[in-house]
């Protein structure tokens, strides 16, 4: 049985093609819509990896899986061995400009009947529009491992730079604009700034993740430490220092005060 479905994704194409191979943020943005990938084998324009889905009461399914890519634009995922054995998805990315539009194809190996195709279509369709809510929800991750075939890289994203002279405060707030407890970027001559606010201590961060690019925002935070929604590195927000994970650096911080109910940001004053 053939199903086909076509979605904008309001992204890049260099972007949402990275996504397609950063198989590093499966099991920190997918853990129980995906699974798990851990990497068997790369060769000339595919990699071959073990898909763990996530665990049911039943028990944890497995397959064994080929994503090929045809550059510039396309790809098939070949559900070679396990669950869904024989299942081929063949994806199809068109630049839009500031916009991807995904053509995919998914060829399930079950009776084409007619009473059997609108459920299929149905699972098919939620299931694709799950995963990619939560794509979304935590702008897209990208340049992840292993990386596209073509151009296997794991650079440092570019920071940005700050124009602020020494000793500039910015005021970023009120002091109630942040909530105890709750993460909040704001963004100062171009750079984004994590502001975080522990029983009115206030801390001041980089908001992106050294690793890839991560908006820190949008990561869980527990006591004194902030997870990347992406890959799973974690810092400590009084320190900057990554606590575990991917990063191989740290945080810079920001001196950050308080005056007459606002809060003031002096972005030359960083320090790693």
């Amino acid at each position: 049985m053939i199903v086909q479905i076509e979605k904008l994704i309001p992204y890049p194409f260099d972007v949402v093609l990275s996504q397609y191979f950063d198989y590093e943020h499966i099991a920190h943005v997918h853990p129980n819509t995906v699974g798990e990938y851990r990497l068997l084998d790369s060769g000339d324009g595919f990699i071959r990896y073990e898909h763990l889905w996530p665990k049911r009461w039943n028990g944890q399914k497995k397959s064994i899986v080929r994503h090929s890519y045809r550059p510039p634009n396309e790809m098939w995922f070949n559900f070679e061995e396990g669950y869904v054995a024989g299942t081929v998805v063949h994806s199809v990315l068109h630049d839009r400009g500031d916009n991807t539009l995904i053509h995919e194809t998914y060829e399930v190996p079950v009776p084409d009947w007619k009473l059997l195709r609108p459920l299929i279509r149905h699972w098919t369709v939620k299931s694709v529009e799950r995963i990619w809510k939560e794509d979304l929800d935590v702008e897209v991750c990208r340049e992840g491992w292993p990386g596209v075939p073509e151009c296997m890289r794991r650079d440092s994203p570019q920071v940005s730079s700050t124009t602020s002279s020494p000793g500039s405060k910015h005021s970023v707030g009120l002091t109630a604009d942040f909530p105890d407890g709750a993460l909040k970027r704001v963004e100062i001559d171009g750079r984004e700034i994590l502001v975080f606010n522990r029983e009115g201590e206030f801390l001041a961060v980089s908001n992106r993740c050294p690793h890839t690019g991560g908006p820190l925002h949008l990561g869980e935070v527990s006591g004194l430490e902030v997870t990347c929604p992406w890959h799973g590195a974690k810092f400590d927000l009084r320190t900057g220092s990554c606590l575990c994970g991917p990063s191989k650096e740290g945080l810079t911080r920001f001196a950050i005060g308080c005056q007459n109910g606002r809060l003031f940001l002096d972005p030359s004053a960083a320090s790693t």
